[in-house]
């Protein structure tokens, strides 16, 4: 989700990763409660935090730089760019 896309694009986004799984279970497959969860998707901005869409990825095996960009967190101009050896390591 691009940072000019609605609200409405990451939840659906969110859905569709998790399933349709309640908080309790999402917040419980990402190791934190599920009120945290639920504060976390529904207070900072209109958008979860990064690190919450990192984890809802990883716990779902969702890729990362999908959910990140489904998101708001990086634009295309951001995936644009190649990643090597020596851009990950500097």
């Amino acid at each position: 989700m691009p940072a000019n896309q609605p609200v409405e694009a990451w939840r659906s986004w969110y859905q569709e990763v998790t399933g349709g799984d309640s908080y309790r279970t999402v917040a419980a497959r990402i190791g934190v409660e599920h009120t945290t969860l639920y504060k976390r998707l529904n207070t900072s901005g209109g958008k979860p935090n990064p690190e919450t869409v990192i984890a809802i990825c990883r716990a779902y095996a969702h890729p990362v730089i999908v959910g990140l960009y489904a998101t708001g967190h990086l634009t295309a101009s951001d995936l644009a760019v190649p990643l090597s050896t020596a851009n990950v390591n500097a």
